[in-house]
Order: structure tokens, then C-alpha cells, then sequence
């Protein structure tokens, strides 16, 4: 948490662009798909001018898994209720495009989902800048390869995992700052604990994915805020790697 009465630590933090929502809605009697990370994705960017769609560039944007205050996981989906709170967890390097994001929800009074409406409880809060380099994830991070000529998703037992997170971070460097990052960037998984697969349909494909807690990064202070406002790994557009 930041200390309020430390005005160092506190411009430090703030001296970097993006910016963290969480949003609250209302649950409803109905039942969502587990692979719901496309639908979301569709229903939050809708009409969200400033978004580029080139697929090949990085969005810079991320969002999490939702939360439910009470759920059943049954075989045909989630299954809520009108007495459950859903929570999503929100952030952007560009604050334009999460503001845009936020008023669209605003101005819908909630979210859309397959044909379930969640409607918006109180307002949205900006959550603060905090000094960390510890993170836990509140979506599952997924990197790719190519393996004996298929697709793979590495673990974070492996090697490429981190390093395939590494080469990500510095194409979202040179695509803000315009230049190479040459600086260090090193992982210490000696505390992450809490390790979970999650496979992930986006549109026909599956995706790995990894939640897990506990993950440390040490390296510069603009390299961790593009951790936290762009999110780890690939795919974080789609609702992959939101950190906090």
C-alpha cells in the first residue's frame, strides 16, 4: 500500500501514465458460459473508437476474469443468481481508452453477456497506484510458441514461459516508447505458489492459461507499470494477465 506521508514514493508512482478500474454489477438468475473472455471483450469495447484493431499490434489494455460473490460451476456453466455481486477488474496504459471503456458501461447501465444483463452497482472506482513488484494474477497469463510444429502454451515450469513474458514487456516498450529497452528484467519464482492451468476458448482456438500468486519482478519502475496497466504475457485484450 502506499505510504501517504512518503511524497518520493508517491511521484514515482504517478510520474507514469494508465490507469486501474474495478467495476461492481449486480448479478441476475441466469447461467454464463465458462468460456465467456470473447463475449466480454465484444461487450466491453463495443463503440470504443479509440481502440486499434490491428491483431498484431498490442492493445495495451487488459482486463480479469470476473468475480462472483456466489456461483455454482455446474457441467452447462456458471450458474448466478440476483443476489450475487460480480466484480471486474479493469487497467490501460492509455487512459483514454479505459475512460471510454468506463462510460460505456455507465451509459449502458451495466454489461451485456450472451443474454444476460448485468447491471451496474454504485460507481466505478479508480483503484491507486501501488509501489509493488509482487503479483498475483487476477487473470491467467498465456505466452505461445512454436513446438515440434504446433502451437504450445509453456507453463511457468518452464523456462520459456518467462521467457517468452520477458519478449513481450519489451515489444510493449518499444511500441509506448518508440525505442529497444536494454535494461534488466528478471523474474525470482522462488514464492509462487497457488498454480493453476486454465484452458480458454477465444473464438475456435484454445488458449493455456496460468493463474497463479506470488510472481516477482525486478526491473525498472516504467517496465512495472506496463506490468501492471498492460498486463503479462500474450493476449491481454482478450482478458489474459491482469496482474495486481
Amino acid at each position: 500500500m502506499l505510504d501517504i506521508r512518503n511524497t518520493t514514493q508517491m511521484l514515482k508512482i504517478n510520474e507514469f501514465p494508465g490507469i486501474r478500474f474495478q467495476v461492481k454489477f449486480k448479478g441476475v438468475d441466469g447461467i454464463i458460459p465458462y468460456n465467456y473472455q470473447y463475449q466480454l471483450y465484444s461487450a466491453l469495447t463495443y463503440n470504443v473508437r479509440s481502440i486499434e484493431h490491428d491483431e498484431k499490434q498490442p492493445k495495451l489494455f487488459t482486463f480479469s476474469k470476473l468475480f462472483f460473490s456466489d456461483a455454482k460451476f455446474e457441467k452447462e456453466g456458471i450458474k448466478i443468481n440476483k443476489d450475487s455481486e460480480i466484480k471486474l477488474f479493469f487497467a490501460s496504459y492509455y487512459t483514454n481508452i479505459a475512460f471510454e471503456i468506463i462510460e460505456n458501461i455507465i451509459s449502458n447501465n451495466g454489461l451485456k453477456l450472451k443474454r444476460n444483463i448485468f447491471r451496474l452497482k454504485g460507481t466505478p472506482i479508480i483503484l491507486k497506484k501501488e509501489n509493488k513488484n509482487i503479483f498475483d494474477t487476477l487473470s491467467p497469463i498465456t505466452v505461445s510458441m512454436i513446438k515440434n510444429g504446433k502451437n504450445y502454451n509453456p507453463s511457468p515450469i518452464e523456462l520459456e514461459f518467462f521467457e517468452l513474458i520477458k519478449k513481450n514487456l519489451i515489444k510493449k516498450y518499444r511500441l509506448i516508447y518508440g525505442q529497444e529497452y536494454h535494461g534488466p528484467i528478471l523474474f525470482n519464482t522462488n514464492h509462487i505458489h497457488n498454480v493453476k492451468s486454465k484452458r480458454i476458448k477465444i473464438k475456435n482456438t484454445y488458449h493455456i492459461g496460468y493463474e497463479l500468486k506470488g510472481l516477482e519482478i525486478i526491473a525498472p519502475p516504467e517496465i512495472l507499470n506496463i506490468v501492471r496497466t498492460c498486463g503479462l504475457g500474450s493476449k491481454n485484450s482478450m482478458g489474459f494477465g491482469m496482474v495486481v
